[in-house]
C-alpha cells in the first residue's frame, strides 16, 4: 500500500511538475530570446552594463523580500485547510512584503550615487540605477505573490501567468532597446513586471479577502523562519554582482558579458529543478512527519531529473561552437570555454535546489543558509583567485567548483535520505570528465 502511495505521489509531483516544466521552457526560451536580442542589439560592453544593472536588480530583491516569497509557500500550505488562518497568514506577509520593499528602496536610492561614483567609478549609470527602482518593487511583489500561489498549489496559474507577462517583454524589448538602448532594455522589464503583478493580484483574489490586518504572533511566527531563509539567499544573490564587478574591475566589461552569457544558458537549463521544486515543496511541508515517504521522494527525483540533464548536455556540447556562432555571432566565441564550467555546474545545481526544497518544506532555514554560505565562499575565493589571469574562465571554474563543495556537503549530511548516494557521485564525476573532456576538445 505505501509503495502504491509513494508512486502515486510521485506521479502527482512530476505532473504538477510537468505543467511548471511546459511553462518554463516558453518562459525560458523567452528569457534566452530576450538575453540574444539584447546581446546583439547592445553588443559586448553595453550590455555588460545592462547586466551589471540587472545583477544588482535581482540582488536587492532578495533584500525587499527579506525571504518572504520563499517561506510563505510553506505557511500556505500548511494553512489552507483553515480559512481563517489562511487570510491572516496572507494578509500578514502581505504587509510584512511591502514594508521590506520600501525599506530596501529608501536605501538603495541613499546608495545609489555612491554606487556609480566610487564602486564602478561611472557616475552616468546613477540614472539607471533610479530607473531599476521600479523593476525592484515590481519584480519583489511578483516572486512573493509566486510564493503564495505556489503553497495553493495554484502551478498552472502560475505557468500561464509567467508565459503571459514574459511574452509581453519579449516586443518591448525588441522595440525600446533599438530606440533607447540600455534605458529601453529596463523599462522593457519594468512594465513586464508590471501586467504579471497585475494579472497574479487578480488571481489571489479568488482565494482571500484582501484586508490590510496585521496580526503579530503570525508575523513573528512568519519573521522566525523568513530570517534564515533570507540569510540563505543572501549568501547566494550577491554572488553574482560581486562576480561581475570583479570581472569589470580587473578586466573589462566584455569579460562580463561572456561569463552571463553562459550564465543566461545555465539558467535557462535551471527549468527542470524549478519545476520540479513547485509542487515538491508544499508537498513536503504537508508530508513533514514522513520520512520514509520523503526519502523515496527525494532519491528518485535526483536520480531521473540528473539522468534527464546529463542527455541534455552532451548534445550542447558537442555542438557548442555552432550555437554560439549562430545564436550570438563570433564576438561571443570567447565565451565557449567559460560557457563549459558554468552550464556543465547544472548537474551539481539540480542536487542543490531539490534538497533545498526539502529544508524549506521542512522549515530547516538555518540548514540551508549554511549550505549557501559553502557555494558563496567557495565561489568567491575561487574567482579572486582565477579571476585576475583567466577571466570569464576563470570564473566560469570557480562557478563549477563552488557547485560541486556545496553538494558534496549536502550528500554527506544527507546520506540518509538518499537510497544510492553513490549513484550519485558517480554521476558527478561522469559530469566532471565530460567538462574537462570537451575543454581539451575545444
Amino acid at each position: 500500500m505505501l509503495k502504491i502511495e509513494k508512486w502515486e505521489d510521485l506521479k502527482k509531483i512530476f505532473f504538477q511538475s510537468f505543467q511548471y516544466f511546459l511553462s518554463l521552457i516558453i518562459v525560458k526560451f523567452i528569457t534566452a530570446l530576450n538575453g540574444i536580442f539584447l546581446a546583439r542589439l547592445l553588443l559586448s560592453e553595453k550590455f555588460g552594463i545592462y547586466t551589471l544593472v540587472n545583477q544588482l536588480t535581482l540582488f536587492l530583491s532578495f533584500f525587499a523580500g527579506f525571504g518572504l516569497p520563499i517561506i510563505i509557500t510553506k505557511f500556505i500550505a500548511q494553512s489552507k485547510k483553515d480559512k481563517e488562518l489562511l487570510n491572516k497568514t496572507y494578509n500578514t506577509a502581505q504587509i510584512l512584503v511591502i514594508l521590506t520593499s520600501f525599506i530596501t528602496i529608501v536605501i538603495y536610492l541613499s546608495i545609489s550615487k555612491f554606487l556609480a561614483e566610487k564602486i564602478y567609478k561611472q557616475p552616468y549609470l546613477i540614472s539607471y540605477f533610479y530607473l531599476s527602482i521600479f523593476l525592484l518593487l515590481f519584480l519583489t511583489l511578483n516572486n512573493f505573490l509566486v510564493g503564495v500561489l505556489q503553497g495553493l498549489k495554484e502551478i498552472k496559474s502560475i505557468s500561464l501567468i509567467n508565459i503571459g507577462y514574459n511574452f509581453l517583454s519579449l516586443p518591448l524589448i525588441i522595440f525600446l532597446v533599438k530606440r533607447y538602448e540600455i534605458y529601453g532594455a529596463i523599462i522593457a522589464l519594468i512594465l513586464g513586471n508590471l501586467f504579471g503583478n497585475i494579472l497574479f493580484l487578480i488571481k489571489t483574489k479568488n482565494f482571500f479577502s484582501l484586508k490590510l490586518n496585521f496580526d503579530f504572533p503570525k508575523a513573528k511566527e512568519i519573521l522566525s523562519l523568513a530570517f534564515p531563509t533570507f540569510l540563505s539567499g543572501l549568501v547566494m544573490v550577491p554572488a553574482f554582482w560581486l562576480v561581475n564587478t570583479k570581472l569589470a574591475i580587473t578586466k573589462n566589461f566584455s569579460e562580463v558579458a561572456y561569463f552571463n552569457v553562459a550564465n543566461t544558458f545555465f539558467q535557462f537549463l535551471l527549468f527542470i529543478p524549478i519545476a520540479i521544486g513547485m509542487p515538491l515543496t508544499p508537498t513536503i511541508a504537508e508530508e513533514a512527519n514522513n520520512h520514509q515517504k520523503i526519502k523515496q521522494l527525494i532519491s528518485k527525483i535526483i536520480n531521473y531529473s540528473n539522468l534527464f540533464l546529463l542527455l541534455i548536455l552532451i548534445p550542447i556540447f558537442i555542438f557548442l561552437p555552432k550555437i554560439i556562432l549562430i545564436i550570438l555571432g563570433k564576438d561571443y566565441l570567447p565565451a565557449l570555454k567559460p560557457f563549459l564550467f558554468v552550464v556543465g555546474a547544472i548537474i551539481p545545481a539540480n542536487i542543490g535546489y531539490i534538497f533545498g526544497y526539502y529544508l524549506t518544506g521542512t522549515g530547516r532555514m538555518w540548514l540551508a543558509t549554511f549550505f549557501n554560505s559553502v557555494w558563496f565562499s567557495i565561489l568567491i575565493l575561487s574567482v579572486y583567485f582565477f579571476t585576475y589571469k583567466y577571466g570569464a574562465l576563470g570564473a566560469g571554474i570557480s562557478f563549477y567548483i563552488a557547485y560541486l563543495f556545496q553538494v558534496f556537503s549536502i550528500i554527506f549530511r544527507f546520506k540518509i535520505l538518499l537510497t544510492k548516494p553513490l549513484l550519485i557521485v558517480k554521476l558527478l564525476i561522469l559530469n566532471s570528465i565530460l567538462i574537462i573532456l570537451f575543454y581539451k576538445i575545444l
